[in-house]
């Protein structure tokens, strides 16, 4: 699609309106990025329907037209991003695994497919229910939280090591739950000790990293300092031992209620609901193996980390135990790879200055 033609967007009444250009610093509010606007936005595929969202356009006592679901990011906002799309690959056919927040993200991205609409966590004080969706028959009811459901490092080899840091979703799984009390906490952690076992020997074969706090980019946040912590990352990687035999995948857990105009050409359910895939997010695939300057148009999604997985490790299908799951179904992310290539060198970049 011409670049011109990503500068303007339709709307539900039929206009054409101006997208504009991100700010350089926080946006002036976050927008609903829930499984409710998010079928809105979508509008049957039309993906005209973002003006009928609550937030997304024109704040109330703005003295000034104020649409922070339209913005676009310039090469300048996000330069050391665009040096590793250009460096490495860039899926631009990357797709959540369900229209729904960050929670289904993180679960896809470690079983294959998703199964609950909101955030959520096992703990909680009295009697807790999550909106939980059948992904074959689309019915939504509220259902307890933690769950019996395959992850993909059940079925590591044994001898491979896995670890979740940051905001956790193998912890929704009863039998990871088991795992943990039985005394191997160090499956999981906060994010902060990613920093202090990447390089070492304790470093996991396999690890999910999830970012929170200041730098999670989560709107309204400014996306200076996150793109400033993936740098700071990235380096600590590339300078380690373990380098060469490296792959790394940056994205985004959900869609975040900005306009996308590609539409993830979902079935309808029998509900008449939309469920898989949802709304584009980016993706990074960055590695000594990776092709260089390759735009990957292959339609994968977030299960489609773990289709990588198991193809990297020679693992079952997890489909065969859970007929929900993606894996079967999905795009492969291996075109990213050439692994007859020569392992390629660090790719170093420094920080920027924020606002």
């Amino acid at each position: 699609m011409p670049a011109a033609a990503l500068r303007s967007m339709p709307l539900s009444t039929g206009k054409v309106v101006d997208r504009p250009a991100a700010p350089d610093g926080p946006l002036s509010r976050g927008l609903c990025h829930s499984h409710g606007c998010a079928r809105r936005a979508y509008n049957k595929g039309a993906m005209n329907g973002i003006d009928s969202v609550g937030g997304a356009l024109e704040a109330p006592d703005a003295g000034a037209p104020d649409n922070p679901a339209l913005i676009r990011y310039s090469e300048a906002q996000i330069p050391n991003y665009w040096q590793y799309a250009r460096q490495f690959v860039l899926a631009d056919h990357f797709f959540s695994s369900t229209f729904s927040n960050s929670f289904a993200g993180h679960f896809a991205t470690t079983s294959g497919f998703n199964v609950a609409l909101d955030d959520t966590t096992c703990d909680c004080t009295g009697t807790c229910t999550v909106a939980q969706y059948d992904p074959v028959t689309c019915v939504i009811s509220d259902q307890p939280p933690c769950w019996d459901y395959p992850s993909v490092v059940l079925n590591l080899p044994t001898g491979l090591t896995w670890a979740e840091y940051g905001n956790s979703s193998l912890t929704l799984m009863s039998n990871q739950r088991v795992v943990a009390q039985a005394g191997h906490e160090s499956h999981f952690g906060p994010f902060a000790t990613l920093q202090t076992v990447l390089g070492t020997k304790t470093q996991p074969n396999l690890i999910f990293a999830n970012v929170g706090g200041a730098v999670d980019e989560h709107p309204p946040k400014d996306i200076c300092p996150g793109e400033n912590n993936s740098v700071q990352l990235l380096n600590q990687i590339m300078n380690s031992p373990q380098w060469p035999e490296t792959a790394v995948l940056l994205s985004w857990d959900d869609w975040g209620g900005f306009y996308d105009s590609v539409s993830p050409e979902t079935p309808a359910c029998a509900t008449g609901d939309y469920m898989s895939p949802g709304f584009r997010v980016p993706l990074l695939v960055i590695s000594p193996y990776a092709k260089q300057g390759f735009v990957l148009k292959t339609k994968t999604e977030q299960a489609s980390v773990v289709r990588l997985i198991e193809d990297l490790w020679g693992l079952p299908r997890m489909h065969d135990e859970d007929p929900r799951i993606r894996d079967t179904t999905v795009g492969s992310l291996l075109e990213a790879f050439d692994f007859s290539q020569k392992p390629r060198p660090p790719f170093l970049l420094k920080t920027r200055a924020c606002n």
